[in-house]
């Protein structure tokens, strides 16, 4: 019988960023996340474009989904399937289910990535601090999503709202990028506070 092993944040016991009016910086622990290689057209790819209420698969920048599920188009035939914590996951999006037969590489990635949320009307300008993209709503509409280097390090830019960003980035980066965040976001009064991250 197979364990499920429980998915660790890299940032416990790290410093919280504490929030103002203008910018909140949070983890967002506890998702799912599928890494998706090489679409096969076909019934069990209806399957799953179905269950995400998309009527095809995202291309390269672009997001859609339903339901605390959504998909990302960061690559050449490349996708990231996002599930947000305590989301019902339907087998069809199982790797055992259509999922596992609609890509030729569907691997559970969940323990490879830190998500961090950034909201707020200032959340362009502190990323603009740290990528070349250019994040002008009229450019990266919401939905959009990049893979850029943010403070040098390689990670998914992801447009959920008008002024709401998610950052997916690999855990063994998630420390160096949240030290990044608490010297940028101190001009925006969202110091650090002294609470520190449960076990």
């Amino acid at each position: 019988m197979s364990e499920t092993i429980p998915i660790r944040s890299p940032l416990v016991g790290v410093p919280r960023l504490g929030g103002s009016a203008a910018l909140t910086v949070a983890e967002q622990p506890g998702s799912t996340l599928l890494h998706l290689e090489g679409a096969r057209h076909g019934t069990e790819l209806g399957a799953v474009l179905s269950t995400l209420g998309l009527a095809d698969i995202p291309a390269i920048g672009a997001s859609g989904g339903r339901d605390g599920a959504s998909l990302l188009g960061i690559g050449p035939s490349i996708w990231l399937l996002v599930m947000e914590p305590g989301t019902a996951l339907p087998s069809t999006l199982t790797a055992g289910g259509a999922i596992g037969s609609a890509f030729t590489v569907a691997l559970d990635a969940s323990h490879a990535y830190t998500r961090i949320a950034i909201a707020g009307p200032k959340a362009s300008e502190l990323l603009a601090k740290g990528c070349a993209i250019d994040l002008h709503p009229r450019r990266f509409l919401p939905g959009g999503c990049a893979v850029a280097a943010l403070a040098g390090m390689r990670c998914t830019i992801w447009r959920v709202a008008h002024e709401a960003f998610e950052i997916l980035i690999g855990r063994s980066y998630a420390v160096s990028l949240w030290e990044w965040l608490r010297d940028v976001t101190a001009e925006y009064d969202a110091h650090p506070d002294r609470a520190e991250r449960d076990g």
